[in-house]
């Protein structure tokens, strides 16, 4: 693993690669080290996440919502209602600006653990993904680690400024978790009995890059669960949440944006020290 500083910098951009688009991401050491990072941080987030949304559940009236798509599917499937359905879309009075701004609203809440938000996005959104993951193969339990993975890919989109969004966040997140599902039952060798839900939009939406993990990770995991403050924040702030230098610097109380990356710097050499001594015993 190198020390050298050139190499060091492209491994920045290398990350930033994977981040912004898998299929150009060039592999090494140290750029898989900051890809490390990164899954540990997002999946800390997701256990995070996790007691919220069970207590979600525990209020969530599930076989009611389930049976609101059944009735939907019906609806669907009449042909009185498709006739109604396709009526021309300048018929129709949209507002994409409200739809944006309420997916701007909803997602800050989302950031902040809104617990009224996250409930009330449940509560409208759930019922599909679990009708979708019920009529393939799948439980009630699947579709609630699907349904909370896809809102963690969701954030963290919207974090790294990937979030292109042109439809609501329902349909959005419906699309994450019908990829997700579709993929998990790809590796079953049965995504040709896949059943797609016709009665709803979805959108091209990748998650390949989700499911990769380095061969380093687990070893990067002890290393970053050894160190303490202010390493672990400075690495999560920025190979995470994305902040700028400056933020950090003015978050953490460093006088400055160098002085920060210097200290970052320190913290990458902590765990990549680690990483070595852990491949040479």
């Amino acid at each position: 693993m190198s020390t050298d500083t050139n190499q060091w910098i492209q491994a920045e951009e290398n990350f930033h690669q994977w981040i912004e688009n898998a299929a150009f991401y060039k592999r090494s050491e140290d750029s898989n080290l900051r890809k490390s990072i990164h899954i540990y941080f997002r999946r800390n987030y997701l256990n995070l996440l996790t007691p919220i949304t069970e207590r979600v559940f525990k209020n969530l009236p599930v076989d009611e919502l389930l049976e609101r798509e059944r009735e939907k599917e019906k609806e669907f499937y009449n042909p009185v209602v498709v006739e109604e359905a396709l009526q021309p879309l300048d018929s129709i009075n949209f507002s994409l600006v409200s739809t944006y701004e309420l997916n701007q609203v909803t997602l800050s809440r989302f950031w902040k653990d809104d617990k009224q938000t996250i409930y009330r996005f449940y509560e409208e959104e759930f019922s599909r993904v679990a009708w979708l993951i019920l009529k393939n193969s799948g439980t009630i339990e699947d579709a609630k680690d699907i349904f909370q993975d896809a809102l963690v890919i969701l954030m963290d989109k919207f974090t790294w400024g990937k979030l292109d969004l042109n439809c609501s966040l329902g349909t959005y997140v419906f699309s994450i978790s019908r990829n997700l599902w579709y993929e998990h039952l790809r590796k079953q060798k049965k995504q040709n009995e896949f059943i797609e839900l016709e009665q709803y939009e979805t959108i091209d939406v990748s998650v390949a890059y989700y499911e990769e993990e380095p061969d380093n990770y687990i070893l990067v995991k002890k290393a970053i669960e050894t160190l303490g403050n202010p390493c672990r924040q400075i690495l999560e702030l920025f190979y995470f949440e994305n902040h700028s230098w400056e933020t950090i610097a003015s978050v953490m109380g460093y006088s400055s944006a160098a002085s920060v990356r210097n200290q970052k710097y320190k913290c990458l050499e902590r765990v990549r020290r680690q990483l070595v001594s852990s491949l040479n015993t």
